[in-house]
């Protein structure tokens, strides 16, 4: 089922998606060219931002945790 976002106002899957809470992760990933679909408040009270999983963010994850980003 899609999703919309408040925020952003972009429809998504959210099967087809990760969501990221490093907030230094995910300024490594814009930096790199990625584009949130959706932030929003978790359960935590703490910002979650939701990217398309894909070939892009798959790079930027193993760039991540390989420390070169």
């Amino acid at each position: 089922m899609r999703q919309t976002s408040k925020i952003t106002g972009k429809s998504y899957i959210p099967e087809d998606t990760c969501i990221i809470l490093n907030v230094a992760q995910v300024a490594a990933y814009i930096d790199n060219g990625a584009v949130p679909l959706d932030i929003f408040v978790g359960r935590d009270r703490k910002l979650c931002f939701v990217f398309q999983r894909d070939s892009m963010t798959k790079e930027l994850f193993d760039k991540w945790v390989r420390h070169e980003l």
